[in-house]
């Protein structure tokens, strides 16, 4: 496709494997737990960048609700969003909580609140939406202050341990909420300051040698880089080699397990693929039963084989 980046001129496929790009569904128990791992680790640099971080529960009282869900239904009906405008959508409220919060801080300080945080719907009766996360170089008597929807609950600390507590948050399931998909609300650039570390940098010397880079822990252990760290660490063309050697390895990973599909023996692969989506739909993730046609895998399959 001619476009400004390519100046027209339409660059050569070097396999037409590429021309199929995997879109995660972001829904299903997978994808979010994949996306949880990759903020803890984004939380952990970002924890080192500051001397002051607060593990915070933003709550609502009921009051609140109803003067953000009118905000909401106003500006829903100006943008013709095509949502039920009848039906609550807690997600946008917190969201426009949030970013008035932000702006009662900014007016005051002239700067935002650097923060992490993520919406949970209640398990108690009345099922009201709340916020847990993070809050960076603020005291807890200044959120209290300017967040006035409802109560704030501050944590001792944070460390390693808060942050794998909170990303959970992203792919809890209670049972009550089944289909709701929670939502990140969060400062740009999260943990953007490890790309100027050592353990970056000598990603960047070696990364012709070694393609599959790894995010590496204070305690020797190794995770797959994040998408975040990883689009920064390779240009396109480098992305698309990584991509063509993945598809060569004819290997694929369905909840951790590692499955080869060498010589067209698929049956471990598609039986491991049923499995999950009936353990993901049990847990409340969601049916996806169109999405996940055998014939579709099949059919895809079959397209990305050299």
């Amino acid at each position: 496709m001619e476009n400004k980046k390519n100046g027209g001129i339409i660059p050569a496929v070097p396999d037409e494997r590429v021309l199929m790009v995997p879109a995660p569904c972001g829904k299903c128990i997978e994808c979010m737990k994949k996306k949880a791992r990759e903020w803890s680790i984004r939380l952990q640099e970002e924890n080192k960048a500051h001397t002051v971080a607060l593990f915070v529960t933003l709550s609502f009282s009921e009051d609140s609700l109803r003067e953000l869900d009118r905000k909401w239904q106003e500006r829903a009906k100006k943008m013709h969003f095509k949502q039920k405008l009848n039906k609550i959508d807690e997600n946008e409220i917190a969201t426009i909580a949030v970013r008035l919060f932000l702006e009662r801080y900014r007016k005051k300080y002239k700067k935002s609140l650097r923060h992490w945080l993520v919406t949970e719907l209640g398990s108690n009766n009345t099922e009201r939406i709340h916020l847990h996360g993070i809050i960076y170089c603020v005291t807890g008597d200044t959120i209290e202050k300017y967040w006035q929807y409802g109560n704030v609950w501050i944590g001792d600390y944070v460390n390693q341990k808060t942050i794998n507590y909170i990303v959970k948050y992203m792919y809890k399931n209670d049972g009550k909420h089944k289909g709701y998909v929670p939502k990140v609300l969060c400062s740009p650039g999260i943990g953007s300051l490890y790309t100027r570390s050592v353990n970056y940098q000598n990603m960047v010397i070696n990364k012709s040698k070694i393609k599959d880079q790894k995010y590496r822990f204070t305690n020797g252990q190794y995770a797959p880089l994040p998408t975040y760290y990883k689009n920064k660490l390779y240009d396109e063309d480098e992305r698309q080699e990584l991509w063509i050697d993945k598809l060569d390895q004819e290997v694929r990973y369905i909840m951790g397990e590692r499955i080869s599909i060498k010589g067209n023996d698929e049956r471990d692969y598609y039986a491991s693929l049923s499995y999950y989506q009936q353990m993901n739909n049990q847990l409340g993730y969601g049916d996806r039963t169109k999405e996940w046609s055998l014939k579709n895998y099949k059919e895809q399959r079959k397209k990305l084989q050299k």
